[in-house]
């Protein structure tokens, strides 16, 4: 959601009181300014005191219009930004089976990046307080690198249509996308047995649930 201060005139005032620009620049020249803005606030960190590891990674702006959701390491938590609780990715009047199929999948795979074997922040390898501590026991890694080839070698020959990327490169994003959604599902699994079976969607009766759960993650 919001900061606190967002709808304080003078504090917005005063955080963007060294922005400058108006509607006679051009887009560039505007662009210009707003780069060179963020620019000069992220060198102005340079000589504050920092007082943790969790503080020195925290994302201080995150604009509430990105669509985008992510893990933190050194923090140990996942941030899902506020433009993502829209449509498609939810929709509040939808089954729920819509809903963990979207967004309850969003939540499982950042979660699961929290266990990343690989790449320059490897998830596995920081403990619960953000530390940078190997806490599994070689049994326990071995096992699921066994688990990670397998989705690798299922990738390994594909490559991504689009840019031609060999998918297996983004091991940890499919492990990621697994996860979450093997989470979502189970989770939605466990709040049928909780609250009972719920009405199909309107319109589509010949879709289960079940089937729209995957329909909605996959669109």
């Amino acid at each position: 959601g919001n900061r606190d201060w967002i709808e304080n005139s003078q504090l917005l005032d005063e955080y963007y009181e060294d922005l400058h620009f108006s509607h006679e620049d051009s887009l560039q020249q505007t662009i210009t300014a707003i780069l060179k803005w963020k620019n000069n606030r992220n060198f102005l960190k340079l000589a504050k005191k920092i007082e943790n590891r969790a503080e020195a990674m925290r994302v201080e702006e995150v604009a509430i219009t990105v669509v985008n959701a992510f893990y933190s390491v050194v923090e140990n938590i996942f941030v899902v930004h506020a433009a993502m609780l829209n449509p498609p990715n939810y929709i509040s009047n939808f089954p729920k089976a819509y809903k963990y199929g979207a967004i309850g999948m969003v939540i499982g795979h950042e979660m699961t990046h929290g266990f990343d074997p690989d790449g320059r922040v490897k998830g596995s390898k920081f403990d619960h307080a953000g530390r940078l501590h190997d806490w599994w026991d070689a049994s326990t890694r071995e096992k699921f690198n066994e688990r990670v080839k397998c989705i690798s070698d299922q990738y390994n020959n594909e490559t991504d249509p689009i840019d031609g990327m060999n998918l297996e490169l983004q091991s940890n994003e499919k492990v990621a996308d697994l996860g979450g959604l093997k989470a979502a599902f189970r989770a939605y699994q466990q709040f049928l047995n909780m609250s009972g079976p719920e009405p199909r969607l309107p319109n589509f009766p010949d879709i289960t649930n079940e089937q729209l759960f995957f329909l909605s993650y996959g669109q």
